[in-house]
């Protein structure tokens, strides 16, 4: 992103990183309002204080928030467990940066909304559905909104702070 985006600080426990962080530890060394906008994709799945965190990621933003979840229970992730393939080594026996919560689609969007603090409010949530899959026509179309939690293989939300 750092190409798309001034003022850009890119956090991570791996990789060469402008901050490293380890967010088991849910406090973020940031102030309170330090970004316009805070990014944080596919990450909270894989820590323990997962509330925590994103609630940190809203007290160090000033207006926007942009939070991407998987959701494990997509059609074709499904598929894949029961051929008995791994996804990655996130899904598999190796130690690195493993999944500890598997939120469907549903339980992402529920979350959220229980755990979205005072003052923000949704302003774009959206399940993503790979493009490929839309070539397969209106069919899969109406079957992929109706059944949200089998084809949509992430949540996405965009969040904003409410004017006074």
């Amino acid at each position: 992103m750092r190409e798309h985006v001034s003022n850009y600080v890119g956090c991570d426990i791996a990789g060469n990183p402008d901050v490293r962080l380890d967010l088991n530890t849910p406090t973020l060394p940031f102030r309170d309002g330090a970004f316009q906008t805070s990014i944080c994709t596919d990450v909270l799945e894989h820590i323990e204080p997962m509330r925590q965190v994103f609630l940190e990621l809203f007290r160090v933003a000033r207006q926007y928030v942009i939070i991407s979840l998987p959701n494990l229970y997509a059609l074709g992730f499904r598929l894949r467990f029961l051929q008995g393939k791994v996804l990655s080594k996130e899904y598999s026996l190796e130690p690195r940066n493993r999944q500890r919560w598997l939120p469907s689609l549903a339980e992402s969007r529920k979350m959220i909304r229980e755990w979205l603090p005072a003052g923000w409010q949704i302003a774009v949530e959206a399940g993503y559905y790979p493009p490929a899959w839309w070539r397969h026509g209106p069919l899969y179309t109406w079957w992929a909104h109706r059944y949200p939690n089998l084809f949509a293989v992430a949540y996405w939300g965009v969040f904003e702070r409410k004017q006074d």
